[in-house]
């Protein structure tokens, strides 16, 4: 980036307590501030929009500002969001800190808010500058986010890789309960060229982009059904493959064995 860049860092506070050192390291050698917002699902509300762009005019942001959205899935929604409408449409980076924001929800260009009726109703196509992987932020991560995370991870192997999912289900352990980082930065680019593989086939997701939803219908309606609260996005999309797996077990040519 140009010496001149201004970065403006958009997180929440346990995230900035976790790498405000590694934030330094980042950006020292640019002019930069960090605003903080409020964590979940929560944060992706029309009012916390409205809320953030007026953060943004206090502190002179311009259209040559750099948006950086540094967190999970939510964070990347909801600062995609803000770029793609802020002054008509702003430069953003992506520095996912979660596992399923590494490998999906920061790929694709997908930014979204919630209404009262349902998740992500309103948004826009909009792809960041730069996505910038740094697996080791995972070393923060809480288990049960990571877990979550890895049923993404799951989820491209059940639709696009029989060899990954073998792969997975050899090396659980070294996955999930002792994380071997380089294990996992391998299945992190396995699931970042699948994806960027779809998009590049379907960037409006018409078509055959729909097969990265596998287990999201039922899984959105889980996570509204519970206010999206006590079940994360992971774990709701968990069951919702389950459920949609049983019923092209019934209703279509998924076997038993399958």
């Amino acid at each position: 980036f140009p010496a001149n860049t201004y970065f403006i860092i958009i997180t929440n506070q346990n995230i900035l307590d976790c790498h405000k050192k590694l934030l330094n390291i980042f950006f020292h050698n640019y002019k930069y501030d960090i605003i903080t917002t409020v964590d979940g699902e929560i944060a992706k509300t029309i009012k916390n929009v409205e809320k953030l762009y007026l953060e943004l005019l206090k502190m002179q942001c311009k259209k040559d500002t750099c948006l950086v959205a540094f967190g999970g899935g939510v964070i990347g929604d909801l600062v995609g969001f803000i770029a793609s409408t802020f002054m008509r449409g702003i430069n953003y980076i992506n520095i996912p800190t979660s596992l399923l924001a590494m490998v999906d929800s920061s790929i694709g260009g997908k930014t979204g808010v919630n209404l009262t009726n349902g998740k992500n109703l309103m948004g826009t196509i909009y792809h960041p500058l730069k996505i910038i992987i740094y697996p080791k932020l995972l070393q923060t991560l809480p288990q049960r986010e990571y877990n979550a995370g890895m049923i993404e991870v799951i989820k491209y192997a059940l639709i696009m890789d029989r060899n990954l999912f073998n792969y997975i289900k050899n090396n659980l352990n070294q996955l999930l309960e002792n994380p071997d980082y380089d294990l996992i930065q391998q299945v992190i680019i396995k699931c970042i060229k699948h994806k960027t593989d779809i998009v590049k086939q379907d960037h409006k997701d018409m078509g055959i982009r729909n097969i990265l939803n596998f287990g999201h219908t039922i899984g959105h309606a889980i996570e509204a059904c519970h206010n999206y609260k006590d079940i994360n996005h992971g774990e709701a999309v968990a069951y919702g493959i389950l459920f949609a797996s049983k019923i092209s077990n019934i209703y279509s040519t998924l076997s038993d064995d399958e």
